[in-house]
């Protein structure tokens, strides 16, 4: 059965659509004025701290729908393609990317874009990490970001079907195994 809403009801839709809009002017000034700033300093400190040598660029083509990459380039991947006996082309990694973009309502969208070698991989789907208002973002959070980032990067570049029970291993873990005796 239909339900009707009283002028009341309306009345709170209305306003709550108007404070929608009062946050997206306010997370896009925001954005605009300090948030942008922070992240690429945050990445940038980070990026000396761990000499990661991520190419971290503002992308501005777009007014109120910006991004920040934080990219760990393109490389030869050490694969060649063999055109003739002394002619090899060699295969390019997309060695994986950090993005912040800001969303339509003003919102931060943190992605995750894994590596990929041309013509032997297919790009996957960006990773969504979160999405955040302005005043949510910090130096921790893009620490995080970042950390979490190198963990989905490793991962892929150790890709096996080794199971390891998410379990460390190796002497500098402190776990040894005993081999077993034959």
């Amino acid at each position: 059965m239909l339900k009707f809403h009283t002028e009341e009801e309306l009345f709170l839709l209305a306003s709550e659509y108007h404070d929608m809009l009062d946050n997206t002017k306010r997370y896009r000034k925001e954005w605009k004025t300090t948030v942008k700033k922070k992240i690429f300093d945050w990445l940038t400190n980070l990026n000396k701290l761990t000499k990661l040598e991520l190419d971290i660029q503002i992308h501005s083509d777009v007014i109120n729908l910006e991004s920040i990459s934080a990219s760990l380039g393109r490389v030869r991947s050490g694969i060649e393609e063999i055109i003739e006996e002394h002619t090899h082309k060699p295969v390019i990694k997309f060695s994986g990317m950090l993005l912040y973009q800001q969303l339509f309502n003003g919102k931060i969208k943190v992605d995750l874009y894994t590596p990929f070698v041309e013509g032997i991989h297919q790009q996957t789907p960006p990773i969504q990490v979160g999405i955040y208002r302005p005043d949510e973002m910090n130096k921790a959070l893009v620490t995080e970001h970042l950390a979490q980032f190198l963990k989905m990067v490793i991962e892929w570049e150790d890709f096996d079907d080794d199971d390891r029970g998410g379990k460390p291993i190796g002497f500098g873990n402190r776990i040894i195994e005993k081999i077993p005796e034959k």
